[in-house]
């Protein structure tokens, strides 16, 4: 059911990774969430379970395929493909409604290149957003920047990444 203001939606108080239904569902690390359509919900999971878990609108809870070592940002677009940021890969990855689980853009390695996705380097990308044309919005913090990674798969930095402070 629909949770009431200041009630607890999902989880049974206790570490762990236990799908079911709400009440005795467990989270290792709850980190990020995403709402999306449908009354779904989905939860970066960054402790052990290193998982994106949904929580449906009947209080059910669902691992979705991938396991991931820090997922730290999590979106959802519209056709319903559930985005992650992984701080520790410095990667972002795309989980399509069918259960692929895709790397979208960073080549494992902690820097900062513009380019094709594949050649892509982020250093912590934590926060995500994607817009209604499919551009996804990256966080990236160690870098000190925002980062775009465009329908092309191209990433490019929006802001940021010069050096830190308020400018």
């Amino acid at each position: 059911g629909k949770a009431k203001a200041g009630a607890t939606a999902a989880g049974a108080g206790a570490r762990g990774s236990v799908d079911g239904p709400a009440a005795n569902a467990r989270f290792s690390d709850p980190f990020a969430i995403a709402v999306a359509h449908k009354g779904r919900v989905f939860v970066a999971d960054a402790g052990t379970s290193g998982a994106i878990r949904r929580l449906d609108a009947d209080g059910s809870v669902h691992t979705l395929p991938g396991r991931f070592q820090t997922p730290s940002g999590v979106a959802v677009d519209g056709a319903g493909a559930v985005y992650v940021a992984d701080t520790a890969a410095n990667a972002v990855f795309r989980i399509d409604p069918d259960g692929k689980v895709v790397r979208l853009a960073g080549d494992g390695t902690a820097g900062r290149r513009d380019g094709p996705g594949a050649q892509a380097r982020f250093d912590g990308p934590m926060g995500l957003a994607v817009d209604g044309a499919g551009t996804v919005y990256v966080a990236d913090a160690y870098n000190d920047a925002i980062r775009a990674i465009g329908k092309d798969g191209v990433v490019r930095t929006l802001a940021g990444g010069e050096r830190t402070g308020f400018a």
